[in-house]
C-alpha cells in the first residue's frame, strides 16, 4: 500500500503560463501545448511549448479501474481514466480528463443504466485542515495527509444538464458542483462530458475555490458512478479509478490499480501542484520540465 508520503517524491510543480480553454469536450487546446503523454503509465510531467503556455500532463495506467457487474453493465470502462491535464490562468483552474469510454452522455438514458453517468471528484487541499472524506455519493475517504478545502463534484446526471452538439461532438453540460465542506456548496464553473471524444473537461473560477494560489495545491482525483454502485470485489468503496503511481515511478512491473489502493478504504496519492502564473527566468531560478 502507497503512503502519503510519496507525494513527497514528487514536489511541488511549477506550471507555465496557461493555455486557452474553452469547455468543450475537444482537446485541440490541450494538443496545441502536448499531443505527447508521458513515455510510461502511472507518470506525470510539466508540458510546455513555444510559446510558453503549459500543464500539468498525468498518464494513467488504461484498465487499472476496478469493474461494476450488473444486468446492464459488464465493464466500466466509462470511469476508467487515461490521461489527467491541468492548467490554471488568472481567473480559472482548468481539467480534462480522458476516459477509456463513454456509452451515453443523456442524463435520461436507460442504458447501460439509466441516469447513471460516470462522476468526477476532485479534492483540493490548500491549508492545514479540512474535510477528510468525499460528498456523496462517494463512500471511500480522502487520506489524512490530503484533507480538502474545496471539492469540484461533476453532476452531468442532473436534471440541469443539457445534452449538446458542440463543435460536432455529442455532449451533456452542467456546471459542477462546488463544496466548501461537506455541507455547503454552490453551482458554478463549466463541464462536460463527450460519449463521441470520451473526455471530460472542468472549469471553475479561482474565486470559488479560495483565490488564486500562492502556495502548492494537492488534487486527489476520482471516478465512480453517480448511482454509487459498489464493484462485488471485497472492498467496500464506491471509487471505481484514483490517480495512483507505480513505485519506482514509471516502473511497469509495479503499477498500483485501484483495486490494491483502496484496500484499506483510503486514497493515499494526491497530485501537488504548485501555479505560477508566468515562466520562470531561466537565468535566475530552475525551470523544471518535468515533475521528478
Amino acid at each position: 500500500m502507497l503512503t502519503a508520503l510519496i507525494v513527497g517524491l514528487f514536489g511541488l510543480i511549477g506550471l507555465a503560463r496557461a493555455h486557452p480553454v474553452e469547455i468543450d469536450s475537444n482537446n485541440t487546446e490541450w494538443e496545441s501545448v502536448s499531443s505527447q503523454p508521458p513515455n510510461k503509465d502511472n507518470v506525470g510531467f510539466i508540458a510546455r511549448n513555444s510559446a510558453g503556455q503549459g500543464q500539468f500532463f498525468w498518464r494513467d495506467a488504461k484498465g487499472d479501474h476496478r469493474i461494476v457487474q450488473t444486468t446492464t453493465i459488464t465493464e466500466v470502462v466509462e470511469v476508467d481514466m487515461t490521461q489527467v491535464r491541468v492548467t490554471g490562468d488568472a481567473e480559472n483552474l482548468s481539467f480534462f480528463i480522458q476516459l477509456s469510454g463513454v456509452s451515453n452522455v443523456n442524463h435520461t438514458r436507460q442504458s447501460p443504466a439509466p441516469a447513471d453517468l460516470p462522476q468526477v471528484q476532485i479534492a483540493i487541499d490548500r491549508a492545514p485542515g479540512g474535510e477528510t472524506t468525499l460528498v456523496s455519493p462517494a463512500s471511500s475517504s480522502v487520506t489524512i495527509a490530503a484533507p480538502w478545502e474545496y471539492l469540484i463534484r461533476t453532476d452531468f446526471a442532473g436534471e440541469a444538464s443539457t445534452p449538446t452538439l458542440t463543435n460536432g461532438l455529442t455532449a451533456n453540460k452542467a456546471a459542477p458542483l462546488v463544496y466548501s465542506d461537506a455541507s455547503t456548496r454552490e453551482v458554478i464553473g463549466d463541464a462536460i462530458i463527450s460519449d463521441v471524444s470520451n473526455v471530460v473537461e472542468i472549469k471553475v473560477p479561482w474565486s470559488a475555490i479560495g483565490g488564486f494560489p500562492t502556495e502548492a495545491l494537492r488534487f486527489t482525483v476520482v471516478t465512480l458512478r453517480t448511482s454509487g454502485a459498489t464493484p462485488a470485489d471485497g472492498v467496500a468503496s464506491n471509487i471505481l479509478d484514483t490517480i495512483s503511481p507505480s513505485y519506482p515511478p514509471g516502473d511497469t512491473t509495479d503499477v498500483t490499480n485501484t483495486l490494491a489502493e483502496l484496500q484499506d478504504n483510503d486514497i493515499d496519492y494526491s497530485l501537488s501542484l504548485l501555479h505560477i502564473p508566468e515562466p520562470p527566468d531561466p537565468n535566475k531560478k530552475p525551470y523544471p520540465p518535468f515533475c521528478l
